[in-house]
């Protein structure tokens, strides 16, 4: 059996993260730690999560509390965190799936898999007018690490992180 080239495991290796990228709707930056320099990644802004990240609806924080946590479950997470006290709302982390790693040489190859989470913490307030305001924060993890701050995110599409929380979101009204 002829052993794969050190080129060859690296372009297949390379694949498995785009497949999983494309599959999770989070993109793999150069600051990511995952060599794919020049890939369509972005980073989640302040800006980004005020804009696309929040919503302001009529309503009781009680029930928006609980709307949030239902929806959260709807879409396949479980609650880690709940502080109704304190409006906080931290999802468990949900995995988007595996990528495996290959490095070595010619007469040897060592493999390790790295598991991607997401997870969101959402925040619930009071506002003037008998309104709620709900921030919905996602979180990428690879492994135990937190990657959220690098330039991992696909912001647009159908797999993007503006369809998740429109979703998130959609759910949450309906819920109320």
């Amino acid at each position: 059996m002829r052993e794969m080239s050190t080129r060859a495991r690296a372009r297949t290796s390379l694949w498995a993260v785009v497949g999983l990228a494309l599959s999770v709707g989070v993109g793999f930056g150069g600051n990511a730690g995952c060599g794919m320099r020049g890939s369509s990644g972005a980073f989640m802004t302040p800006q980004e999560i005020a804009a696309h990240g929040t919503m302001v609806v009529p309503g009781d924080v009680p029930r928006a509390y609980r709307a949030s946590i239902d929806s959260l479950r709807a879409l396949g997470y479980e609650i880690a965190v709940e502080r109704p006290e304190q409006g906080l709302v931290i999802s468990g982390r949900q995995p988007l799936g595996s990528v495996a790693r290959v490095s070595g040489g010619s007469y040897s190859a060592t493999g390790s898999s790295v598991t991607y989470y997401r997870q969101f913490t959402i925040q619930v307030e009071a506002q003037p007018g008998g309104n709620v305001r709900i921030v919905a924060t996602p979180a990428v993890f690879e492994g135990a690490s937190d990657i959220s701050a690098n330039e991992v995110w696909a912001l647009e599409g159908p797999a993007g992180e503006r369809a998740k929380w429109s979703e998130l979101f959609q759910n949450i009204r309906r819920l109320m």
